[in-house]
């Protein structure tokens, strides 16, 4: 809503391919969709004009497109045979993110975007409400590794924004 005020956020609910079908019906005159998805489905959308958007200027929801593995504490073996598949700084900037979310107590239905890059910049969009205006921040920060501490600076500010003049 902050680069488009004029649009009208309409529910949409279905898989994938139900809310493609929506658009080609013309029930909506548009429709957001993770990317991920769309290209693990292998979803043909050549008919439409589609438009990649840029995770710094529209925020997507913390860690998203990071693909996650749980396995049991003792088995090491597996851990240590996993390894190779972990990238350490990705790892850093989704426990930023992911830290973030939990300071605020934040689910799926937490207005909020993080994203964090590996040069350093944070941005986050937040609001209390989907009906509300989003405040848009971005932070910079030199070494991203105290995650626990960058993240509760971060929950600092958007916990009291009148007092970020800068």
């Amino acid at each position: 809503v902050r680069f488009r005020p004029d649009f009208q956020i309409i529910d949409l609910r279905g898989n994938v391919p139900t809310r493609i079908e929506k658009l080609r019906l013309d029930t909506y005159d548009a429709i957001m969709l993770a990317k991920a998805g769309v290209d693990r489905l292998e979803i043909d959308l050549s008919e439409f004009h589609v438009e990649v958007l840029d995770p710094t200027e529209f925020v997507p929801a913390p860690a998203q497109g990071v693909l996650g593995l749980q396995i049991r504490a003792e088995d090491t073996a597996l851990f240590d045979f996993l390894q190779p598949l972990n990238h350490s700084d990705i790892q850093q900037q989704i426990a930023i993110e992911r830290k973030v979310l939990n300071l605020l107590q934040g689910g799926c239905q937490l207005p909020l975007g993080v994203f964090c890059q590996e040069d350093g910049a944070i941005f986050v969009s937040h609001t209390e409400s989907w009906e509300e205006g989003s405040d848009w921040y971005k932070f910079e920060f030199e070494d991203l590794e105290e995650s626990d501490e960058i993240a509760e600076i971060i929950v600092e500010v958007l916990s009291n924004p009148e007092e970020d003049e800068d």
